[in-house]
């Protein structure tokens, strides 16, 4: 959290101000419909597997049928990198389909291929399949999630928007996969419906000014 370049920190900036808010605003910049008023850090959400789930940055909703995750990146995509591995074995032991069980077919495909027939460097797509895994496991509903990343306006950038837009093209239709930048969302925030006082212009001084 102390680090100048950490997620943690800049995905508490903001969004930890809307606890206890009126979620409306944040919802509309998503543009997401959300029931509750609810948000919470790291929640997990049970994935069928004996070991520890995977915690998702985000969620609104958490308690509602349909939960809303959000997954945040800021320098993550950047710098040199290898391509993602495969999932763990533990995902296909003894042959189970996990995913598709869960009613996504075109998912359980896709954690197949990672890392083997279709490969990522700067999109950590196996994090995402495991949280759309957790979540529709847990709720038995067709699960949201929401990808919010930092565009640094670099090659690296414009490299991981297109792993971004691939990965959403090879998921199931039923998910509902939205990514946007921290710019686009910060954007979309009304200043006059921010939650607490300098919100808007402390985000805006500190990550936003060109």
């Amino acid at each position: 959290m102390s680090s100048l370049r950490s997620s943690s920190a800049l995905s508490y900036n903001v969004f930890d101000p809307w606890r206890g808010a009126d979620l409306r605003p944040l919802a509309n910049a998503l543009g997401a419909k959300i029931r509750g008023n609810a948000l919470s850090f790291e929640q997990q959400y049970h994935h069928g597997l004996s070991s520890i789930p995977p915690h998702i940055d985000v969620v609104l909703d958490g308690d509602q049928i349909q939960p809303l995750g959000i997954e945040c990146k800021f320098t993550e995509p950047y710098g040199d990198k290898k391509s993602h591995a495969p999932l763990e074995d533990k995902y296909f032991s003894n042959g189970k389909k996990r995913w598709s069980a869960c009613g996504l077919p075109l998912c359980q495909e896709l954690a197949s291929a990672v890392g083997h027939a279709v490969n990522y460097r700067r999109l950590s797509a196996g994090q995402l399949l495991k949280h759309l895994l957790g979540l529709a496991y847990t709720t038995r509903q067709s699960p949201r999630l929401w990808y919010i990343w930092f565009d640094s306006g670099c090659e690296e950038a414009a490299e991981h928007r297109i792993e971004v837009q691939d990965f959403a093209d090879r998921i199931d239709d039923g998910v509902t996969f939205v990514a946007m930048t921290y710019q686009e969302l910060f954007a979309r925030i009304d200043p006059d419906m921010a939650p607490i006082p300098n919100y808007y212009s402390y985000l805006s001084k500190r990550y936003f000014t060109e």
